[in-house]
C-alpha cells in the first residue's frame, strides 16, 4: 500500500510545475518540431526551425532596442537540423544565418 506524500512535498511539486510552466510561457520565441516557420513564435504558433527562431529574436530586438533583458527562446523536445557549415555566423551582437 502506497503511503501518501507529505503535504510539503506535494506543495514543492506543485510550485515546481507552476514555475516550469511560467518559464515556458515567459519565453519570447517558441520553437517546436511541430511548429511552422510562418508562425509568429508564440506558444500558440511556434516556429519550426532554429534559423527562424533566431530571425524572430532579431526582429524582437530590432523592435525594442532599449530592451535590457535577454530574448529567450523556448525549445521544445525534438530534432532540429542546423544550416550547412559556414552558413551561420555566431558573432556578437546576435547570431544570424545567411
Amino acid at each position: 500500500m502506497a503511503m501518501p506524500l507529505p503535504a510539503f512535498i506535494r506543495n514543492i511539486a506543485v510550485v515546481a510545475i507552476a514555475c516550469l510552466a511560467a518559464a515556458a510561457i515567459a519565453a519570447d520565441v517558441h520553437l517546436s518540431p511541430h511548429g511552422d516557420d510562418a508562425g509568429d513564435g508564440s506558444m500558440e504558433r511556434p516556429v519550426a526551425s532554429l534559423r527562424r527562431a533566431l530571425d524572430r529574436a532579431h526582429e524582437i530586438r530590432k523592435d525594442d532596442e532599449a530592451r535590457a533583458t535577454p530574448i529567450e527562446i523556448a525549445v521544445a523536445d525534438g530534432r532540429y537540423e542546423l544550416a550547412p557549415p559556414g552558413r551561420c555566423h555566431l558573432r556578437r551582437p546576435y547570431p544570424r544565418c545567411v
